[in-house]
């Protein structure tokens, strides 16, 4: 079944680049989307940076924010870009910027994840 475009574009998501992106393919991105809860870079973002551990949480962020990007999830993005910044700054995410990502991802997660 196909993500609704009326939704997915509520949530941020630059549907038609996505597809762009994907060949042209609808289907092929709405499968590329779907493969979004398998992927691992938020929680691995998360963890990091509850551990304090700004090296690891850099090269996640990097890693969420390129995903972010191929898939067109544009809103989620802009998010993992301020948390890249905040690192590449030399400092750990504050709490206001992880909950802002926290409530740009969990929507996407829970549309991909059906």
């Amino acid at each position: 079944m196909a993500i609704s475009r009326r939704k997915a574009l509520a949530l941020g998501i630059s549907y038609g680049t996505g597809v762009i992106n994907h060949g042209n393919d609808q289907l092929a991105y709405d499968h590329a989307l779907r493969e979004l809860p398998d992927n691992t870079c938020y929680e691995d973002l998360v963890e990091a940076v509850e551990a304090e551990e700004a090296h690891g949480a850099l090269e996640h962020a990097r890693d969420l924010r390129e995903l972010c990007g191929s898939l067109s999830l544009s809103s989620l993005y802009v998010e993992a870009a301020q948390i890249v910044d905040a690192l590449e700054g030399d400092n750990l995410p504050s709490v206001d910027e992880m909950d802002a990502l926290e409530a740009t991802y969990r929507p996407i997660y829970e549309l991909t994840s059906h």
